[in-house]
Protein backbone atom coordinates (compact mmCIF):
# COMPACT_ATOMS: atom_id res chain seq x y z
CA UNK A 1 0.00 0.00 0.00
CA UNK A 2 1.24 3.46 -0.85
CA UNK A 3 2.12 5.97 1.86
CA UNK A 4 -0.03 9.06 2.42
CA UNK A 5 2.83 11.23 1.15
CA UNK A 6 2.71 9.52 -2.23
CA UNK A 7 -1.08 9.14 -2.41
CA UNK A 8 -2.91 12.07 -4.05
CA UNK A 9 -5.42 13.81 -1.74
CA UNK A 10 -8.36 12.72 -3.89
CA UNK A 11 -7.41 9.06 -3.32
CA UNK A 12 -6.48 9.06 0.36
CA UNK A 13 -9.90 7.75 1.48
CA UNK A 14 -10.32 5.31 -1.42
CA UNK A 15 -9.21 1.78 -2.32
CA UNK A 16 -7.87 1.84 -5.85
CA UNK A 17 -5.84 -0.05 -8.48
CA UNK A 18 -3.43 -2.59 -6.90
CA UNK A 19 -4.78 -1.82 -3.42
CA UNK A 20 -7.98 -3.71 -4.29
CA UNK A 21 -7.58 -6.98 -2.37
CA UNK A 22 -9.40 -9.43 -4.61
CA UNK A 23 -8.51 -11.64 -7.55
CA UNK A 24 -12.01 -11.25 -9.05
CA UNK A 25 -14.11 -8.09 -9.09
CA UNK A 26 -17.45 -6.88 -10.35
CA UNK A 27 -16.58 -4.18 -12.86
CA UNK A 28 -18.54 -1.12 -14.04
CA UNK A 29 -17.13 0.40 -17.24
CA UNK A 30 -17.19 4.06 -18.34
CA UNK A 31 -20.58 3.58 -20.02
CA UNK A 32 -22.09 2.21 -16.81
CA UNK A 33 -22.26 -1.37 -18.04
CA UNK A 34 -21.90 -4.02 -15.32
CA UNK A 35 -19.42 -6.89 -15.84
CA UNK A 36 -19.51 -9.57 -13.10
CA UNK A 37 -16.55 -11.65 -11.94
CA UNK A 38 -13.73 -10.19 -13.96
CA UNK A 39 -10.04 -10.76 -13.03
CA UNK A 40 -8.60 -7.63 -11.45
CA UNK A 41 -5.35 -7.77 -13.47
CA UNK A 42 -7.31 -8.08 -16.71
CA UNK A 43 -9.32 -4.94 -15.90
CA UNK A 44 -6.23 -2.99 -14.79
CA UNK A 45 -4.45 -3.90 -18.03
CA UNK A 46 -7.44 -2.72 -20.07
CA UNK A 47 -7.54 0.87 -18.72
CA UNK A 48 -5.30 3.86 -19.45
CA UNK A 49 -3.28 4.08 -16.22
CA UNK A 50 -1.94 7.54 -17.08
CA UNK A 51 -5.43 9.13 -17.10
CA UNK A 52 -7.65 6.69 -15.18
CA UNK A 53 -7.99 4.90 -11.85
CA UNK A 54 -9.99 1.83 -10.92
CA UNK A 55 -11.83 2.69 -7.68
CA UNK A 56 -13.52 0.23 -5.34
CA UNK A 57 -17.05 1.60 -4.81
CA UNK A 58 -18.57 -1.35 -2.92
CA UNK A 59 -16.53 -3.58 -0.60
CA UNK A 60 -16.58 -7.36 -0.86
CA UNK A 61 -19.32 -9.23 1.03
CA UNK A 62 -17.86 -12.39 2.62
CA UNK A 63 -21.30 -13.71 3.65
CA UNK A 64 -22.74 -13.69 0.14
CA UNK A 65 -19.30 -14.40 -1.34
CA UNK A 66 -19.62 -11.35 -3.58
CA UNK A 67 -16.37 -9.72 -4.74
CA UNK A 68 -15.89 -5.94 -4.52
CA UNK A 69 -17.52 -3.74 -7.15
CA UNK A 70 -15.13 -1.35 -8.90
CA UNK A 71 -15.55 1.47 -11.37
CA UNK A 72 -13.30 3.47 -13.71
CA UNK A 73 -12.82 7.15 -12.85
CA UNK A 74 -10.93 9.82 -14.76
CA UNK A 75 -8.10 11.43 -12.78
CA UNK A 76 -9.26 14.86 -13.95
CA UNK A 77 -12.75 14.24 -12.56
CA UNK A 78 -11.30 13.03 -9.26
CA UNK A 79 -9.05 16.09 -9.00
CA UNK A 80 -11.93 18.47 -9.83
CA UNK A 81 -14.08 16.80 -7.19
CA UNK A 82 -11.29 17.15 -4.65
CA UNK A 83 -10.85 20.89 -5.40
CA UNK A 84 -14.61 21.44 -5.05
CA UNK A 85 -14.57 19.66 -1.69
CA UNK A 86 -11.73 21.93 -0.56
CA UNK A 87 -13.74 24.97 -1.63
CA UNK A 88 -16.79 23.72 0.29
CA UNK A 89 -14.66 23.06 3.35
CA UNK A 90 -13.27 26.62 3.31
CA UNK A 91 -16.61 28.22 2.52
CA UNK A 92 -18.38 29.88 5.47
CA UNK A 93 -21.83 31.32 5.99
CA UNK A 94 -21.48 34.94 4.89
CA UNK A 95 -24.90 36.14 6.06
CA UNK A 96 -26.04 36.81 9.63
CA UNK A 97 -29.28 38.24 10.99
CA UNK A 98 -29.75 40.45 14.03
CA UNK A 99 -33.19 41.37 15.43
CA UNK A 100 -33.76 44.54 17.40
CA UNK A 101 -36.90 45.59 19.28
CA UNK A 102 -38.07 49.21 19.07
CA UNK A 103 -38.64 49.21 22.84
CA UNK A 104 -35.31 47.53 23.64
CA UNK A 105 -33.48 48.40 26.87
CA UNK A 106 -30.03 50.02 26.80
CA UNK A 107 -28.03 46.92 27.83
CA UNK A 108 -29.67 44.64 25.25
CA UNK A 109 -29.29 47.29 22.54
CA UNK A 110 -25.58 47.64 23.34
CA UNK A 111 -25.13 43.86 23.06
CA UNK A 112 -26.92 43.69 19.68
CA UNK A 113 -25.00 46.66 18.28
CA UNK A 114 -21.77 44.89 19.25
CA UNK A 115 -22.93 41.75 17.39
CA UNK A 116 -23.61 43.86 14.28
CA UNK A 117 -20.13 45.43 14.45
CA UNK A 118 -18.43 42.05 15.08
CA UNK A 119 -20.17 40.39 12.13
CA UNK A 120 -19.25 43.23 9.79
CA UNK A 121 -15.63 43.19 10.96
CA UNK A 122 -15.55 39.45 10.23
CA UNK A 123 -16.53 40.26 6.64
CA UNK A 124 -20.07 38.91 6.90
CA UNK A 125 -23.22 40.35 5.41
CA UNK A 126 -25.63 41.41 8.17
CA UNK A 127 -29.40 41.67 7.86
CA UNK A 128 -30.91 43.83 10.62
CA UNK A 129 -34.61 43.55 11.47
CA UNK A 130 -36.01 46.29 13.71
CA UNK A 131 -39.61 45.64 14.76
CA UNK A 132 -41.98 45.51 17.70
CA UNK A 133 -42.20 42.34 19.73
CA UNK A 134 -45.48 40.73 20.61
CA UNK A 135 -46.79 41.30 24.13
CA UNK A 136 -44.28 44.10 24.75
CA UNK A 137 -44.90 47.77 25.25
CA UNK A 138 -45.10 50.00 22.23
CA UNK A 139 -42.12 52.32 21.81
CA UNK A 140 -42.67 56.05 21.40
CA UNK A 141 -41.74 57.80 18.15
CA UNK A 142 -38.68 59.31 19.88
CA UNK A 143 -37.52 55.90 21.18
CA UNK A 144 -37.95 54.28 17.75
CA UNK A 145 -36.00 57.04 16.02
CA UNK A 146 -33.24 56.82 18.65
CA UNK A 147 -32.91 53.04 18.17
CA UNK A 148 -32.87 53.43 14.38
CA UNK A 149 -30.13 56.11 14.46
CA UNK A 150 -27.95 54.08 16.87
CA UNK A 151 -28.20 50.99 14.66
CA UNK A 152 -27.27 53.01 11.57
CA UNK A 153 -24.37 54.72 13.35
CA UNK A 154 -22.95 51.40 14.60
CA UNK A 155 -23.14 49.75 11.18
CA UNK A 156 -21.76 52.74 9.26
CA UNK A 157 -18.88 53.16 11.77
CA UNK A 158 -17.27 49.89 10.63
CA UNK A 159 -14.49 50.59 8.14
CA UNK A 160 -15.52 49.72 4.57
CA UNK A 161 -19.15 48.98 5.48
CA UNK A 162 -21.98 49.93 3.15
CA UNK A 163 -25.65 49.22 2.67
CA UNK A 164 -26.00 46.34 0.22
CA UNK A 165 -29.76 46.81 -0.21
CA UNK A 166 -32.12 49.77 0.10
CA UNK A 167 -33.93 50.04 3.43
CA UNK A 168 -37.31 48.35 3.59
CA UNK A 169 -40.19 49.43 5.84
CA UNK A 170 -40.64 52.47 8.07
CA UNK A 171 -39.37 53.57 11.49
CA UNK A 172 -41.71 52.51 14.28
CA UNK A 173 -43.30 49.71 12.23
CA UNK A 174 -40.78 47.32 10.67
CA UNK A 175 -37.39 48.14 9.18
CA UNK A 176 -35.12 45.78 7.29
CA UNK A 177 -31.51 46.85 6.73
CA UNK A 178 -28.64 45.08 5.00
CA UNK A 179 -24.95 45.95 5.50
CA UNK A 180 -21.69 44.40 4.38
CA UNK A 181 -18.01 45.29 4.80
CA UNK A 182 -16.28 45.77 1.44
CA UNK A 183 -12.80 45.84 2.94
CA UNK A 184 -13.25 42.67 4.95
CA UNK A 185 -14.92 40.94 2.03
CA UNK A 186 -11.96 41.75 -0.22
CA UNK A 187 -9.52 40.56 2.46
CA UNK A 188 -11.46 37.33 2.83
CA UNK A 189 -11.58 36.81 -0.92
CA UNK A 190 -7.81 37.37 -1.08
CA UNK A 191 -7.29 34.87 1.73
CA UNK A 192 -9.47 32.31 -0.05
CA UNK A 193 -7.59 32.97 -3.29
CA UNK A 194 -4.25 32.33 -1.57
CA UNK A 195 -5.64 29.20 0.04
CA UNK A 196 -6.84 27.95 -3.33
CA UNK A 197 -3.45 28.70 -4.91
CA UNK A 198 -1.80 26.81 -2.07
CA UNK A 199 -4.15 23.84 -2.54
CA UNK A 200 -3.49 23.90 -6.30
CA UNK A 201 0.26 23.74 -5.63
CA UNK A 202 -0.29 20.79 -3.28
CA UNK A 203 -2.39 19.03 -5.92
CA UNK A 204 0.26 19.67 -8.56
CA UNK A 205 2.97 18.32 -6.27
CA UNK A 206 0.87 15.27 -5.47
CA UNK A 207 0.25 14.71 -9.19
CA UNK A 208 3.99 14.71 -9.85
CA UNK A 209 4.51 12.24 -7.01
CA UNK A 210 1.73 10.09 -8.40
CA UNK A 211 3.29 10.12 -11.88
CA UNK A 212 6.68 9.20 -10.42
CA UNK A 213 5.08 6.43 -8.40
CA UNK A 214 3.36 5.13 -11.54
CA UNK A 215 6.69 5.12 -13.41
CA UNK A 216 8.29 3.30 -10.48
CA UNK A 217 5.58 0.62 -10.50
CA UNK A 218 5.95 0.18 -14.28
CA UNK A 219 9.72 -0.20 -13.85
CA UNK A 220 9.23 -2.70 -11.02
CA UNK A 221 6.88 -4.73 -13.22
CA UNK A 222 9.40 -4.71 -16.04
CA UNK A 223 12.14 -5.81 -13.67
CA UNK A 224 9.96 -8.61 -12.30
CA UNK A 225 9.14 -9.71 -15.83
CA UNK A 226 12.84 -9.75 -16.79
CA UNK A 227 13.68 -11.58 -13.56
CA UNK A 228 11.04 -14.24 -14.27
CA UNK A 229 12.30 -14.50 -17.84
CA UNK A 230 15.88 -15.06 -16.64
CA UNK A 231 14.71 -17.56 -14.03
CA UNK A 232 12.76 -19.46 -16.68
CA UNK A 233 15.82 -19.51 -18.99
CA UNK A 234 18.01 -20.71 -16.12
CA UNK A 235 15.59 -23.55 -15.32
CA UNK A 236 15.35 -24.56 -18.97
CA UNK A 237 19.14 -24.58 -19.15
CA UNK A 238 19.37 -26.77 -16.05
CA UNK A 239 16.74 -29.18 -17.42
CA UNK A 240 18.55 -29.34 -20.75
CA UNK A 241 21.88 -29.98 -19.02
CA UNK A 242 20.41 -32.74 -16.87
CA UNK A 243 18.79 -34.30 -19.93
CA UNK A 244 22.12 -34.30 -21.78
CA UNK A 245 23.88 -35.93 -18.84
CA UNK A 246 21.21 -38.61 -18.60
CA UNK A 247 21.47 -39.31 -22.35
CA UNK A 248 25.28 -39.58 -22.12
CA UNK A 249 24.99 -41.96 -19.19
CA UNK A 250 22.60 -44.22 -21.10
CA UNK A 251 24.91 -44.24 -24.11
CA UNK A 252 27.89 -45.33 -22.00
CA UNK A 253 26.09 -48.05 -20.04
CA UNK A 254 25.89 -50.72 -22.86
CA UNK A 255 29.58 -50.19 -23.69
CA UNK A 256 30.61 -50.64 -20.08
CA UNK A 257 28.44 -53.70 -19.78
CA UNK A 258 29.97 -55.13 -22.93
CA UNK A 259 33.44 -54.67 -21.53
CA UNK A 260 32.30 -56.35 -18.36
CA UNK A 261 31.12 -59.36 -20.30
CA UNK A 262 34.45 -59.58 -22.15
Amino acid sequence: MQSLEQTPPYLQDKVYDEEIQSFLINFVDEEGKFHPLRPLNEVLNSIDRTTQHLIQVVAANPRSKQPPTCKIFSKEVLRATSVEEIKKATRTDQSKQVEVNWAIDAADLSYRLKKIVDFLEEGRRVEILIMAKRRSRKASVEEAQDVFHKVMEAAEAVEGSRQCKPMEGSVGSMVKLCFESQKKQSEKQEALKKRKESSDKVLEKRKKLEDKDFERRVLERQQKFESKKLEKARRESMISSMSNRSRTSHERTPYTSARGRY
